[in-house]
């Protein structure tokens, strides 16, 4: 009677951190609040006063990936009824290509974040997706926690807590940073489960207990894995899986390293399931891009960004910043965004770290695989991939002689800032691991841990202390107050130390405030989608054209995807893939440069050249009766009159700040 009380007691503590999320969850999605900066787009530009859907926060202008397009894109998908192919983007875009966009195909069973949209009205889906990123990373590092800590449920929770809610996460809310994250965590505690070799709980009655669970957790590593290769972001992705597959190494020689030779044969068996699973993601996705081959090569043969080929050790003053980690709570101050941020060519997004990165316990890790070495005579190999992992990582980061090798881990294709989602990722295994081993070995490495914690103590304040005078030196309007830089990085050092102590919650509990503080107003508490959601432009385009007409935009890049959003074919708008056939014709020469590129396209009957490039990802199309504009556009949405004969005016809206005009082709 006793053990079944116990045994209910523990499971309601573990899953009450999830239980929470879930219900969490649920509220906000019946709500209908989300994090979503769409906000300026309509409120502050059409009405001219402030949001009346803003309920918490600042509307950050600076995250246009967001507001300006995949929000937009969301909207185009639901309005042309989750097409995989959406005719009305240019001159059509695959979408399964985008990971923030919901479609309807066989590929986006391994998207669910974007399952809402196929059974809630929109806004509610949206609330969901939007907050579905976190809460499945919150869950995901909290299991992978408890692996390494069972029963910790507390300590696992702020754990939790301190990775998800990063900085880094946050400032880069979207699919493609949070799921790729979410699915490597989930393809590892898969894979660790395997190699555990234990029967799940629910097969324990069956006589073929151990098949059954190595089918299952197989199952379970094949949909991750494929889930991870479909966010198609190699940025993210390569250093997430140099990281995960040194740790998981690590692993499977550790448990090598302490199995007896006798039994080894059954851990070498339980490889057999992971390598079926990998030769099946392989076989899915590899599925995937052959149906594809054509758009994913528009894709990537693009002019801008175009093919990266990034060297090692194209450090600048940005990603130093970053790596200090403690400063995050100055960017929330958007001013910094257009003083010293500018010095440095960056934004907030740029500019945001995670609290803990693998840097932090490469010392700690290192003394205590001396110490087991020494002590043990054995290697800890889950140390060696950590460490291995770091220098990977830095090397990359920090030496331009690392440039040959880092084309075997194909780090060519990842920019320096975009390796923090390595080291964050790392930085939270390693933090995991040392609060293991310092629990599993507690005992022996006692009379250790008062002189590797001062020691420790005062090699970060020196760390710190370094960083905040060359910060303030250098960029003394980033910093701020430099009193209040040194308080923060004091608080930062004990919370990091204190995570090294016997009672690691006191430092954890310092670092998931301060991650919680940082973070808590980077992103708005928004209701619904706004005046966005089927507004007048909207109905006006819907009212004046049907479903045959071709529209473009005029003027402004806010009105760019009104005509998408409106269910209408729209040659401009935001651009994922270029139309290189259609914009050659106008082009009407050998060159790409112009119209080859991931861009944001607008009409103009001001410019001369046909087309114009106006940044690396915006240009312009001349407006001409004459050429393929005029030929083939139908209607014209502009914030201002047109000058050309061939359209006519055929209805201004006038809203509180500004006309709109709607023209239709003679």
């Amino acid at each position: 009677m006793f053990k079944k009380i116990t045994s209910k007691l523990n499971f309601s503590r573990k899953y009450a951190f999830p239980i929470f999320i879930l219900i969490a969850l649920g509220i906000l999605t019946i709500v209908k609040i989300s994090g979503s900066s769409i906000g300026p787009y309509y409120d502050y530009y059409f009405n001219g006063e402030s949001s009346s859907n803003l309920i918490a926060g600042d509307l950050r202008g600076v995250r246009t990936d967001e507001w300006l397009v995949t929000t937009q894109l969301t909207m185009a998908q639901e309005a042309a009824g989750f097409p995989v192919v959406n005719e009305n983007i240019g001159q059509g875009k695959n979408m399964s290509l985008i990971s923030d966009v919901p479609y309807i195909e066989w590929s986006a069973a391994f998207k669910p974040q974007n399952f809402s949209f196929l059974v809630m009205p929109l806004e509610n889906a949206f609330a969901f997706k939007w907050w579905f990123l976190v809460a499945t990373l919150l869950v995901s590092s909290y299991f992978l926690a408890l692996r390494f800590l069972p029963k910790k449920y507390l300590i696992a929770s702020l754990i939790a807590v301190i990775f998800s809610f990063s900085p880094f996460i946050f400032w880069w809310y979207q699919s493609i940073t949070i799921m790729p994250i979410v699915w490597i965590i989930v393809a590892l505690v898969f894979a660790i489960r395997i190699l555990d070799n234990r029967s799940l709980a629910v097969f324990q009655r069956f006589s073929a207990a151990k098949l059954l669970t190595q089918l299952t957790l197989a199952a379970g590593l094949t949909y991750s894995v494929v889930a991870f290769g479909l966010v198609l972001y190699p940025a993210f992705q390569i250093p997430l899986a140099i990281v995960v597959l040194l740790f998981l190494v690590g692993y499977f020689l550790s448990l090598r390293q302490n199995t007896e030779k006798p039994h080894r044969k059954s851990l070498y068996k339980s490889l057999i399931p992971i390598v079926a699973a990998g030769f099946a993601a392989i076989a899915i996705v590899g599925a995937f891009v052959f149906t594809r081959v054509d758009a994913i090569q528009d894709i990537t043969g693009t002019v801008y960004p175009g093919a990266r080929s990034i060297d090692s050790g194209e450090v600048a003053a940005k990603h130093i910043i970053a790596l200090l980690a403690f400063d995050q709570y100055r960017l929330l101050d958007d001013s910094i965004q257009t003083s010293a941020l500018d010095a440095v060519q960056s934004n907030q997004s740029e500019m945001s770290s995670f609290l803990v990165l693998s840097f932090l316990y490469i010392i700690p890790l290192s003394l205590f695989g001396a110490w087991r070495w020494r002590k043990q005579k054995k290697i800890d190999w889950i140390t060696v991939g950590i460490l291995l992992g770091n220098a990977i990582l830095f090397c990359h980061l920090l030496f331009p002689l690392f440039t040959p090798l880092s084309k075997i881990f194909f780090l060519q294709a990842v920019p320096p800032i975009r390796l923090l989602i390595g080291m964050g990722l790392l930085g939270t295994l390693s933090l995991i691991y040392l609060i293991s081993v310092l629990r599993k070995y507690k005992k022996d490495l006692r009379p250790y841990i008062k002189p590797v914690t001062i020691a420790y103590t005062a090699v970060l304040i020196v760390f710190y202390l370094v960083g905040i005078i060359y910060l303030h030196h250098k960029f003394p309007e980033y910093i701020g107050d430099i009193r209040i830089a040194i308080l923060i990085a004091t608080l930062y050092i004990v919370g990091v130390v204190g995570t090294m102590l016997s009672k690691p919650i006191f430092g954890l509990s310092i670092l998931a405030t301060m991650t919680v503080l940082f973070t808590a107003t980077i992103q708005p508490m928004y209701v619904g989608l706004g005046p966005i959601y089927k507004n007048d432009v909207v109905n006006t385009i819907q009212k004046v054209s049907d479903d045959t007409s071709v529209w473009g935009v005029s003027g402004d890049m806010l009105l760019e995807n009104m005509p998408t959003i409106s269910d209408r074919k729209n040659v401009s708008g935001t651009q994922f893939s270029p139309d290189n056939e259609y914009w050659n014709q106008i082009q009407n020469n050998d060159t790409d440069i112009i119209y080859n590129r991931y861009a944001h396209v607008l009409l103009n009957d001001d410019q001369e050249d046909q087309l114009h490039l106006v940044q690396a990802d915006y240009f312009t199309a001349k407006i001409s009766c004459t050429n393929l504009v005029g030929k083939t556009v139908t209607h014209i949405l502009s914030n201002k009159p047109i000058k050309s004969t061939c359209y006519e005016l055929i209805k201004t809206l006038d809203l509180p700040t500004r006309s709109i005009y709607f023209y239709k082709m003679h």
